[in-house]
């Protein structure tokens, strides 16, 4: 197997160089590839899921890491196969164990593939992130180490602002602080 089409990204042979994360005898890495890349995104926070019955090693739901040099993900090492269309991969805004994907679907619930959006995690610092969501109509993964209210901004190519303070407005606050 060369490599296997997911959602943002295809799984490939793994590295020997890669860290390896599990001890099963069903080994998966994946290149991560953002929506509308067009190479692998090089050290780019990330998040896996997997979307079926098969957890990921360390009873994860999520795994949160930052990919290589290579865009490349950790080596998977699982003790059951896992279909490509399992996988669930993402970039990733912030950290910790509290997260979760936001999803833009038409009034049909069609996914609104390749629609421009700003997402804020409303901390005490606020965090932003510009993007495009992916075939399936997702954004990044946002995460926290606590919950935090989360702000989505589905066309900011319409605010006259720029992100920090358009961020900082959704949050409540005002760029004075």
């Amino acid at each position: 197997m060369d490599s296997v089409e997911i959602v943002n990204g295809r799984q490939i042979r793994d590295s020997d160089q890669a860290e390896v994360i599990g001890n099963g005898p069903h080994r998966y890495c994946f290149e991560f590839w953002p929506p509308a890349a067009t190479a692998p995104a090089a050290r780019t926070p990330f998040a896996l899921a997997l979307t079926g019955e098969v957890p990921l090693p360390a009873e994860l739901h999520v795994y949160q890491g930052v990919t290589d040099a290579h865009g490349r993900t950790p080596v998977f090492a699982l003790d059951r196969p896992v279909e490509p269309g399992a996988w669930r991969l993402t970039g990733r805004l912030g950290e910790g164990e509290f997260g979760d994907v936001m999803r833009l679907r038409a009034s049909d619930g069609t996914p609104q593939a390749g629609r421009s959006y700003l997402l804020v995690i409303c901390s005490a610092s606020p965090q932003w992130h510009r993007g495009r969501t992916d075939t399936a109509g997702r954004t990044v993964y946002a995460a926290a180490p606590q919950p935090e209210h989360i702000m989505l901004n589905a066309d900011p190519e319409t605010a006259s602002k720029p992100d920090e303070v358009r961020a900082l407005e959704l949050c409540g606050g005002s760029a004075d602080r």
